[in-house]
């Protein structure tokens, strides 16, 4: 349960010629969508009423071959309905349902 909801929870990681992308996806109850992305990786536990995101991070305009922090790690949660991350190191994408 997050922010009062269930969650299905999908972790992926897809290679390239670079290093890559971590993805993960929380998929609502109520058909919302919640994507996380971070070049590289992204590791993914579930605690509880929160999520741990765990990656590399890379500030603005940083090559991916020199990461800002090799070892970062936020929490997302859940406030007022809205996925909240902090600190703010990987990219969230939300989108409601159909």
């Amino acid at each position: 349960m997050l922010g009062g909801r269930r969650f299905a929870i999908v972790a992926e990681h897809n290679t390239g010629a670079d290093c890559g992308e971590g993805t993960v996806g929380l998929v609502g109850s109520r058909g919302e969508l919640v994507t996380v992305r971070n070049p590289c990786a992204l590791d993914v536990a579930i605690g509880h009423g929160e999520v741990r995101l765990a990656g590399p991070y890379y500030a603005p305009g940083a090559p991916l071959v020199d990461p800002t922090i090799v070892r970062a790690a936020a929490i997302l949660t859940f406030r007022g309905g809205k996925p909240v991350e902090s600190p703010p190191y990987f990219r969230i994408r939300t989108s409601s349902p159909p």
